[in-house]
This record gives C-alpha cells, structure tokens and sequence, in this order.
C-alpha cells in the first residue's frame, strides 16, 4: 500500500483566531494594568540623533529603563538601528502593538502621538 500524505507525522497547530472585539479588550486590559502597575512611561519625543547604539542606551539611562519597549507612532529607521543590538529593548510600531509584547517588557515608553493613535485604535 502506498503512503498519502495525511498518513504522515506533521506538528500540531495550536492557533486560533481571537475575534476584533476581543482584541480589543484584551488591548484596553492590558494598557490600563501598565497604567495602574506604573510600567507606563509616557514622553513627548523619543529619537536618536544618528543611528547610534550608544546614544539610545544613554537616553534610556537617563530616563532610568532597563527593559523597555519603545512605542513609535511611525517607522524610525534611526530608532530602530540603534536599538537593535541592545538586549532587552524592542522599539515597536503602533500599527504592530501587541499584547505579547507589551507583556514582555518590565516598561513600556510611548510617545504622545502614539497613545493618541492606540487611543483612536481602541475606540
């Protein structure tokens, strides 16, 4: 007997589809617990100068973030080269915000512009 490809050993997918609704919520629960837990940091402006790794990791300091995931309200190709070789620094799009993420930092730093683009997002 020949073998059909359902016969064969193939890994189990585990996803499911989480409704608009519910993502929402789940947005909005998990933006208001960074707000009550204090793990929100809200500026208005975050840029590097010059793509330079350094310069990012000494305005973190600054604003004393260890790990941190950066919300931007558009792309920064300047951002996003300087945080790229640091450890547990993400810097992120509103457009890709995710619970996943926002779980996995211990803070969340985001622009003004941002909050107000999630705001309207979440509405």
């Amino acid at each position: 007997p020949t073998r059909r490809s359902s016969d064969l050993a193939r890994p189990r997918n585990y996803e499911q589809k989480v409704n608009r609704k519910m993502y929402r919520a789940g947005m909005r629960s998990m933006l208001g617990q960074l707000v009550r837990t204090d793990r929100l940091v809200v500026t208005t402006e975050f840029s590097v100068a010059q793509p330079r790794t350094k310069l990012l990791v000494d305005q973190l300091k600054a604003l004393s973030l260890g790990n941190v995931l950066i919300v931007i309200e558009a792309q920064d190709d300047k951002l996003m080269l300087a945080a790229r070789n640091v450890p547990n620094v993400d810097v992120i799009t509103v457009a890709g915000i995710n619970p996943v993420a926002l779980a996995a930092h211990d803070k969340v730093l985001m622009t003004v512009g941002a909050v107000k683009m999630i705001e309207e997002r979440l509405q």
